[in-house]
């Protein structure tokens, strides 16, 4: 699920006409302007579950929400494999393949905005290629919304992706590790595949440098607590591998980190370092559940909740998961197996369908349960106090 800025006062919408919740593994909120540069009220939603199966991927497609109907705008790509947000007003979706990357500009979210993958020498495809957690966007004062990304088989090459080409300058051009402290995320996005995006790297000095590898990383992302545990990160059986950090969320507002426990601690809580870049304060919140990454809405910290499973209940919506496909091209006729929920977290955990909401500005705690019917979402959304802070969630 992806989200902008720009979708604050959302309920607005969600109480004039939306009926029904989509249920994709990406979605976006974005507002179109008019013609005479007023805010319009108009939701988008895109879809698309991103698979390693590249010959026959799930289409992207960008949907506007149409009084209680869904109406297509267009497609974005043929299949996805990763969507990133620079938080501004733009949306890089990269497809299948890597040979293409095409922007979802939010003041114009039907323009056709597809940048090809640069030439690569002979005998090569040419494609985007780089390490998935550099990959991301940045934005900021001064700074020009663009996608970044660096090429490990290159040096560590960082490349830059301009969201418009600045006058005289290429679209694609050669970028720094100093970008990244321009990084803006807020979590991944849904879906069975949505562990590819998430940006990590090594804890060095109290300083976060991307990427995480074995070795020193090379670039700034972000500073640790000065009460972080000294162990932390640590992983059973390699004493000597750089302690790590995954970055849940970084905003304008908010920087928010995981350090990894011990092996043996991975089924327990997941404590989040959460830095208010407004106040120049730490905090510590516990998540109940480790299995799943929390995202960030405004200062809403949402999860989905998890419980424990003996008794084998099936979660809501399972039941609706589409089924394997037989893919006829092969001569077996092998089935091939879909991005499913089901698969990815198995009978041993229980998923009724709830949001965990943690405010990190007051620590308030709320658990939402999403309703089908658009005025009870309205009313559950009035009740939280949620409208100035949480998008589309729901989706």
């Amino acid at each position: 699920m992806y989200t902008t800025c720009a979708t604050r006062r959302i309920t607005k919408v969600l109480a004039s006409g939306m009926a029904c919740l989509l249920v994709a593994a990406f979605c976006v909120a974005l507002w179109a302007a008019s013609a005479e540069g007023s805010v319009g009220g108009y939701l988008y939603l895109l879809a698309g579950t991103p698979t390693p199966d590249s010959a026959s991927g799930f289409p992207v497609r960008l949907y506007t929400v149409a009084g209680t109907r869904l109406a297509l705008v267009r497609q974005v790509a043929a299949g996805l494999f990763s969507v990133a947000d620079d938080l501004s007003r733009h949306l890089y979706v990269l497809g299948l393949g890597l040979r293409a990357l095409s922007v979802i500009h939010e003041n114009a979210p039907g323009e056709i905005d597809v940048v090809p993958a640069p030439p690569q020498p002979k005998g090569r495809f040419a494609s985007f290629s780089f390490y998935y957690p550099t990959w991301g966007a940045i934005s900021g004062p001064g700074v020009s919304p663009s996608a970044v990304f660096a090429d490990w088989t290159d040096h560590w090459t960082v490349t830059r992706i301009y969201a418009h080409a600045p006058r005289g300058k290429l679209r694609i051009a050669r970028g720094s590790w100093d970008l990244y402290r321009y990084f803006r995320y807020q979590g991944p996005g849904g879906g069975p595949r949505r562990q590819l995006t998430i940006p990590g790297g090594t804890i060095e000095d109290g300083r976060i440098m991307m990427p995480y590898t074995l070795a020193a990383g090379v670039g700034y992302v972000g500073p640790t607590p000065p009460f972080l545990p000294p162990k932390a990160g640590a992983v059973a059986g390699y004493p000597d591998r750089p302690r790590g950090a995954g970055i849940i969320a970084d905003t304008a507002r908010f920087f928010a980190l995981n350090a990894p426990p011990p092996a043996a601690e991975l089924r327990g809580p997941r404590t989040v370092y959460v830095l208010n870049k407004v106040t120049g304060h730490w905090s510590v919140i516990e998540v109940p559940f480790y299995g799943l990454w929390p995202r960030l809405f405004g200062a809403w910290l949402a999860t989905t909740v998890q419980e424990p499973n003996p008794t084998g209940r099936e979660s809501p919506g399972l039941k609706n998961e589409r089924a394997n496909e037989v893919n006829a091209t092969t001569p077996t006729g092998v089935v091939r197996e879909l991005p499913r929920i089901r698969g990815m977290y198995g009978t041993k955990t229980y998923m009724p369908g709830k949001l965990l909401l943690q405010n990190l500005v007051d620590g308030h705690q709320r658990l939402f349960v999403p309703s089908l019917d658009h005025e009870s979402v309205s009313q559950q959304l009035e009740v939280a106090n949620l409208r100035a802070d949480v998008a589309t969630f729901n989706c």
